[in-house]
């Protein structure tokens, strides 16, 4: 009975591994030979196997190193680092095939080398000390909106996207606890579970304030709260899909914007607009600082002995708006622009720094994000380098605070100096690239193993950037 018994469960286990390889060779073939929907749906699904569908890697990595569709190249990316997290050599390697991009890094003498990589990269890397700070929230909530169809404007075809996208670097990036995404479109991506997608025909000036009375009623004192709008705004109101441009009473002012996230009482609050005049809200500075008003005592919420745990402490409520009082902004980020990357198309100027920013790019070595640094890079990028942009992102802190808005990360994460040298372009820097490319993937094997998987994690849309960048030269 007992041999019985052992039997059947060694042919039940060999069946079901039987068809587990099925399954995933079926999914290879798929690759081959489908469709780009059909392709983008297998990766999704060797994705989700995980482990199991370790025997597709190579297919995988053969596919990036041809792969033109870049949602395709974004999707294979993930899929290739959740099946083996170990996997950086295999994108290299992919990289190198792409009209062979990467080359042996040069050392300091000249001389071809991959172990003369330069000793300031062994200095950089994560914080050993992150993320076990006590520096914390005790929640930290999001409410993005993306509006793209309107009754009484033009439809838009960004603002769904950078929402959704925003959500996605949140949610799984920093961990935020509560993330709702309210959207007219839903767009083809995978969300982490904490994404709560709330689909609505139209996102109506009554959808927009019943999101916020629900935040108000779930975000306590030592929480954070993010806000984010993409859509149409005309000057002082943001403009709901419902709304007249001839009678405001059916937009939503962004005074009025101002005092329900500031009824929410959220520690430190954040709100990021990237339409239309939005910039009109600093316009009435003196009257949003009167309703912010004094933000209260300190927060014991965390102490590291430094100056950051000071700024923790203190209260803060944060705007960054995409451009001034007086300015119309860009839907969609131009082909032809400099910072058009895969993880960029289809986003507007604004929203391609943030994200870019969020991801990675800045931020202190330890990979938390200061919300004032953010606003004045993107000030700086917007008008330095995104010349064709023609916007100018503004920010400021509002009310009696001298706290700051913290992004922290839920993993560990590479220094922004690691990732930098990545965002270089033309053939000027393509030395200093490939050099940055090969460090990276010096250091990050020879960290401990088990954050191997997280810093390869952090380094999946900048590796993007390499791919684009390689097809562009």
């Amino acid at each position: 009975m007992i041999m019985k018994a052992f039997f059947f469960l060694f042919f039940a286990i060999l069946y079901a591994y039987s068809q587990e390889k099925t399954n995933v060779e079926n999914l290879v073939d798929l690759l081959k030979t489908g469709t780009d929907s059909e392709k983008l749906e297998a990766v999704h699904q060797l994705e989700k196997l995980g482990k199991k569908a370790e025997h597709a890697v190579n297919v995988l990595t053969s596919s990036l190193a041809i792969e033109k569709n870049t949602k395709l190249q974004a999707a294979i990316i993930s899929a290739i680092m959740q099946i083996d997290n170990s996997s950086i050599a295999s994108l290299i390697s992919a990289l190198r095939r792409r009209q062979n991009f990467v080359r042996h890094a040069p050392d300091i003498s000249g001389n071809a080398s991959l172990s003369q990589t330069s000793e300031t990269f062994q200095v950089l890397g994560y914080s050993a000390d992150f993320p076990e700070s006590p520096l914390a929230y005790q929640k930290r909530h999001a409410l993005l909106i993306g509006i793209n169809k309107y009754d009484n404007a033009p439809l838009l075809s960004g603002p769904n996207f950078d929402a959704a996208e925003v959500a996605y670097v949140l949610a799984n990036r920093y961990g935020f606890e509560e993330v709702t995404l309210v959207v007219d479109t839903i767009p083809d991506m995978l969300f982490p579970k904490n994404v709560h997608i709330e689909h609505w025909e139209k996102v109506q000036h009554s959808v927009i304030l019943q999101k916020l009375e629900e935040l108000m009623k779930k975000t306590g004192k030592k929480d954070a709260l993010f806000f984010f709008y993409a859509g149409h705004g005309i000057k002082n109101y943001l403009f709901p899909a419902d709304a007249d441009p001839k009678d405001q009473s059916t937009c939503l002012p962004l005074l009025e914007l101002v005092q329900r996230i500031r009824n929410c009482d959220a520690h430190h609050s954040l709100i990021i607009l990237d339409c239309c005049f939005s910039g009109s809200l600093l316009d009435q500075i003196h009257e949003a600082h009167r309703i912010v008003g004094i933000l209260g005592e300190p927060e014991e919420i965390g102490h590291e002995g430094d100056n950051l745990s000071r700024v923790f402490r203190q209260r803060a409520f944060q705007v960054i708006t995409s451009g001034t009082g007086k300015e119309t902004v860009a839907d969609q980020l131009l082909e032809s622009q400099r910072y058009s990357t895969p993880v960029a198309q289809g986003h507007s100027p604004f929203t391609t720094v943030l994200l870019q920013a969020l991801q990675g790019l800045t931020g202190r070595p330890d990979g938390r994000q200061l919300a004032s640094d953010l606003g004045y890079y993107l000030n700086f990028s917007l008008v330095n380098e995104m010349k064709d942009a023609r916007q100018v992102p503004r920010y400021t802190s509002l009310g009696l605070g001298d706290g700051d808005f913290v992004f922290f990360p839920a993993y560990k994460v590479l220094n922004p100096k690691l990732i930098a040298p990545l965002y270089l372009s033309g053939k000027t820097y393509s030395e200093l690239r490939e050099s940055a490319c090969y460090a990276l993937q010096k250091f990050i094997t020879e960290q401990p193993q088990e954050v191997q998987a997280d810093l390869t994690r952090s380094s999946i849309a900048h590796i993007l950037q390499l791919l684009y960048d390689s097809d562009k030269e």
